[in-house]
């Protein structure tokens, strides 16, 4: 057979797989992977095939080849999915089982209570400083909060006197000066410089009035929420020492 015959093999193993029901691109794909995986030997076989059904016999084992090959790929696939799901809902269950051990309150026997207040009459002067330092941090912050409220009133109060007498007498002095004296220039400079201490009392008052009155009790209300959150940790705690004595 001629090379041209050799061509001709291929394309009949080509129709052959499509008639027996692969598509055309999966036919030709597989005539070519064919073609590049035979040696010597088979294409001198293929050139002593003289009986067309010998070719129809090639394609029906070749597409009974590839369907034995999909259908195993198939049921590894299908196994795998199924192991992974028995994997999962052996993992759910026993995650729910955790949880709900987790969760289930210590029952209350009197051998727990009994330990409980061993341990609690035992820790108790460790317990007392402890709280006691808890309440006087939060106390001495609350009351530095409020002290300072009061400073910052009282500097606004004493700094808005000031600053109002020293501009009063910048300003009457400069119009004194500005109609005794002849050189109108220094009467200009008091007035100029009672005005700029004006603006600067007007100022520094609006941030201090803000501060006093807005930004401290905003901070004394962060505060109260920051030692209510802290007191329920403690009391979740306490809880949980409780309980720890009853499973023991």
């Amino acid at each position: 057979m001629t090379g041209v015959q050799k061509e001709e093999f291929f394309r009949t193993l080509c129709n052959e797989l499509i008639r027996l029901g692969v598509g055309a691109d999966a036919a030709a794909r597989n005539v070519r992977a064919i073609e590049q995986t035979l040696t010597a030997e088979d294409l001198a076989d293929i050139e002593r095939i003289t009986d067309p059904a010998e070719v129809s016999d090639l394609a029906g084992a070749i597409v009974s080849a590839k369907r034995r090959s999909a259908e195993q790929k198939a049921r590894e696939a299908a196994a795998r999915e199924t192991d992974g799901a028995h994997e999962n809902a052996d993992l759910v269950q026993y995650e729910s089982y955790l949880s709900e051990e987790e969760d289930k309150p210590a029952p209350d026997t009197p051998r727990g209570r009994r330990i409980f207040w061993i341990v609690f009459l035992c820790t108790l002067p460790i317990t007392i400083f402890l709280l006691l330092a808890y309440v006087g941090v939060f106390a001495a912050v609350f009351a530095a909060l409020c002290a300072l409220i009061v400073v910052l009133v009282a500097g606004l109060i004493g700094g808005v006197a000031v600053g109002s007498a020293l501009s009063l007498v910048g300003i009457v002095y400069g119009i004194t000066q500005l109609l005794t004296e002849a050189s109108r220039a220094p009467g200009l400079y008091e007035i100029g410089l009672g005005i700029i201490i004006a603006g600067c009392v007007i100022l520094g008052g609006i941030l201090v009035y803000n501060v006093a009155i807005r930004l401290i009790p905003l901070l004394i209300r962060c505060l109260g929420s920051l030692f209510r959150f802290c007191t329920g940790k403690l009391k979740d705690i306490f809880h949980m020492a409780k309980e720890a004595c009853y499973k023991l």
